[in-house]
C-alpha cells in the first residue's frame, strides 16, 4: 500500500511531461510565434511533470528509517568535561507487565489479572472490566510486582517465577547521614522521599518491586493505609502539568479504575498517604529526566508529603530535592542467603540435578567466604546481586560446552571476567526498554572490540582524557574495522552499562581489572590480525604496571588454545 502513492505520482508526472512535449511540438509547427500564456503553460506543465516524476521515484525507492536512536559523545573542550547527549530518542513503553497493560488498553485487550480478581467473560460489559475497589487495585498491582524472573540472564530456567519475597535478600542502603536502612523498613520509618542511584546490577529495580509488593501486602492486611503506585519512568514522560491530576488520570486509565477508586486515589494523595515508586529514570531522554523531576518536586503530590522512591543509575547532570541513597553490596552472609534461596526454589521446581546441587553447596560453603576474605575483582563480582545471580544459574545449569566441572570458572579470574563482560552484561542490557536497540550491538563483535580498544588505550595512556580517546578512535578506524561514528555509539552503550565512565574528563572503568582484561583482549586481537608479533607484545607487557594485563593475556591464550608461551 505504501508504494501506490509514489507510483501514481510517477504516472501523473509522465503524463504531464508527455503533454508538455506535445504542446511544444504543436507550437513549433505553428506559423505564428506562441503567446506568452502558451509558453508559460508549456513550461509549467513540464516543470510539474518533472517534479512529480522525481518525487515519485524518490518515494518508491526510499529506505525505511532505522528506529534505533543515535547517541553521540560531544566534547566541551573549554570546560574539560564530557557531555553525553541523546538526539531523536524515541521513548518506547517498557516490555514490563505493568506497561503492557497500557498497550493492551489502547488496543482494547483485557489485561491479565491474578486469581483474586475474576476474569471477565466475552460478554463482559465495559463497567465489568473496571476495577471497582481499592483492594482490587492493590491486588492487581501486587500480582504484577510480587514475582521475579531474569529473562536477560543466560541459563535462567524457563518457567520459574518464584515469589519475590522468597528470593529477595533485604539489602540495606546508605543515606547522606551515613545511616544504614533496610529496604523493608524505609517507607515505614520515614515519610521522606528517596532517590536511590546506583550502578547496573546493584538491585535497584528488584528493590522497587520488593517495596511495592511489601506495601501492597501491608495494605491488604491493614497494617498500613498508604497506597502504592509503581511505574516505569518512561510511562511518565508525556504527563503534563499539573502533575498530580495528570498522574491520577494516567493511573485511572492504565488500571481501568472506576470513579469510586479514582476518587479514593485522589483522597489518598491529598492526605499524603501515597507512595509513588518510579524505576529507571536513567532510561529516558535527558530532557525528560529534568522536566519530569521538576514537575514532581514542584507538584501538589510532593508538597502534600506523599512519599516518592525514585531509582536510576548515577546521573551527574541531575540534582533532585530529595534524600539520595546507595545500595550496600552483599556481605558474605547476604550472598550465602541468596544462593540458599535460589537453591531451595530450584530444588522444589525440579530444575536442579544432584551435580548442580553439589556445586551450589561448594559455592556457598567453600568459595564465598574465601572470596570475601581475599577481596579483589572476584569479590566485587560476587557482592553484586546481578552477577551473583548469574553465577547461581550458571552452576545450577552447567552447559555442555564448558569443562566437565563448571566450578572451574570461579577459580579463574580470566574466565569469570570473560563471562561477565562478554555475556552477562550484554544480555542484561539488551532487556532495557528505553528505546535503545542494545541486544544487536552488544552481541556484535565490533562492540566488544571497541571496549577492548578503550581498555588498551586507557592502560597505555595514564589519565586518558575523553578528547584523547576520541582522537585515538579516529586514528584507528582501520584496526577497529568501523568508522569513528560507529565506535562512538558503542562507547556510549558501554557507558550506559556502567562498564566505562568519565570522572571529570578522564576515562574510568567500573574496575581496574576489567580495564586490564580489556587491554589484554585488544592485544590478542592485534596478535591474531598479525599487526604485532610476540616480540612486540613481550616488550609491551614488560613495561611497569602491565603485569595484570600479561596475566589475562596468557591465560586467555591458553583458554583459547593459542601457542603463545
Amino acid at each position: 500500500m505504501k508504494k501506490i502513492f509514489p507510483i501514481l505520482l510517477i504516472l501523473i508526472g509522465a503524463t504531464l511531461l508527455i503533454a508538455a512535449v506535445v504542446f511544444w511540438l504543436d507550437t513549433t509547427t505553428n506559423s505564428e510565434p506562441p503567446s506568452f500564456g502558451v509558453s508559460l503553460r508549456d513550461w509549467m506543465t513540464a516543470i510539474f511533470g518533472l517534479g512529480a516524476s522525481i518525487k515519485g521515484w524518490m518515494d518508491l525507492f526510499k529506505k525505511e528509517k532505522n528506529a534505533s536512536p543515535t547517541v553521540q559523545i560531544n566534547i566541551n573542550e573549554g570546560v574539560s568535561q564530557i557531555v553525553l547527549t541523546e538526539k531523536d530518542l524515541k521513548i518506547k513503553l517498557p516490555a514490563y507487565p505493568e506497561a503492557q497493560l497500557a498497550e493492551k488498553e489502547k488496543s482494547g485487550g483485557v489485561p491479565a489479572v491474578n486469581q483474586n480478581i475474576a476474569l471477565p467473560s466475552e460478554a463482559t460489559t465495559k463497567s465489568e472490566l473496571e476495577i471497582k475497589t481499592v483492594g482490587a487495585y492493590v491486588e492487581f498491582l501486587n500480582s504484577q510486582v510480587s514475582h521475579i524472573n531474569y529473562p536477560g540472564v543466560p541459563n535462567f530456567p524457563s518457567g520459574v517465577t518464584p515469589i519475590l519475597q522468597d528470593v529477595y535478600v533485604d539489602q540495606k542502603f546508605y543515606l547522606p547521614n551515613l545511616n544504614r536502612v533496610s529496604a523493608s523498613h524505609y517507607y515505614e520509618m520515614s515519610n521522606s522521599s528517596l532517590w536511590l542511584k546506583d550502578t547496573a546490577g546493584a538491585g535497584k529495580s528488584t528493590f522497587v518491586k520488593y517495596v511495592s509488593s511489601l506495601i501492597c501486602n501491608n495494605y491488604l492486611d491493614q497494617s498500613t493505609d498508604k497506597l502504592p503506585i509503581k511505574l516505569h519512568a518512561s510511562e511518565l514522560v508525556d504527563l503534563k502539568e499539573p502533575f498530580s491530576s495528570e498522574l491520577v488520570n494516567y493511573v485511572s486509565r492504565r488500571y481501568r479504575l472506576n470513579q469510586h477508586v479514582t476518587t479514593s486515589l485522589e483522597s489518598h494523595i491529598a492526605g499524603g498517604k501515597t507512595v509513588l515508586l518510579i524505576d529507571a529514570l536513567d532510561e529516558i531522554k535527558v530532557d525528560f529526566q529534568k522536566s519530569l523531576t521538576n514537575a514532581i518536586t514542584n507538584s501538589e503530590f510532593f508538597l502534600k508529603r506523599n512519599q516518592i522512591i525514585l531509582t536510576s543509575r548515577p546521573l551527574g547532570h541531575l540534582d533532585i530535592n530529595m534524600d539520595y541513597g546507595q545500595i550496600m553490596r552483599f556481605s558474605d552472609s547476604d550472598a550465602y542467603k541468596l544462593i540458599s534461596n535460589w537453591q531451595r526454589i530450584l530444588q522444589n521446581s525440579g530444575h536442579l540435578t544432584q551435580k548442580s546441587d553439589d556445586l551450589l553447596e561448594r559455592f556457598k560453603n567453600e568459595y564465598i567466604g574465601d572470596v570475601f576474605k581475599l577481596g579483589g575483582i572476584k569479590a566485587d563480582i560476587v557482592e553484586t546481586p546481578l552477577f551473583l545471580t548469574f553465577l547461581i544459574f550458571y552452576l545450577s545449569s552447567p552447559t555442555t560446552t564448558e569443562e566437565a566441572d563448571p566450578f572451574t570458572i570461579l577459580a579463574s579470574k580470566t574466565k569469570l571476567l570473560s563471562k561477565i563482560v562478554e555475556h552477562v552484561i550484554p544480555y542484561w542490557e539488551g532487556q532495557k526498554p528505553d528505546g535503545r536497540d542494545l541486544v544487536t550491538p552488544f552481541r556484535n563483535v565490533e562492540a566488544l572490540q571497541t571496549l577492548f580498544f578503550v581498555g588498551f588505550i586507557a592502560k597505555a595512556i595514564p589519565n586518558l582524557s575523553a578528547s584523547d580517546l576520541l582522537w585515538a578512535l579516529d586514528q584507528n578506524e582501520q584496526i577497529l574495522s568501523m568508522d569513528k561514528h560507529q565506535s562512538r555509539e558503542y562507547i556510549n552503550l558501554w557507558f550506559k552499562a556502567n562498564v566505562i565512565g568519565f570522572d571529570v574528563s578522564q576515562v574510568k572503568f567500573w574496575h581496574e581489572e576489567i580495564k586490564d582484561f580489556c587491554a589484554a583482549r585488544h592485544l590478542i586481537n592485534l596478535y591474531k590480525l598479525k599487526i604485532v608479533d610476540e616480540s612486540d607484545i613481550r616488550l609491551r607487557l614488560a613495561q611497569p604496571g602491565w603485569d595484570s594485563v600479561g596475566f589475562y593475556f596468557y591465560n586467555t591464550i591458553r583458554m583459547e588454545g593459542g601457542n603463545s608461551k
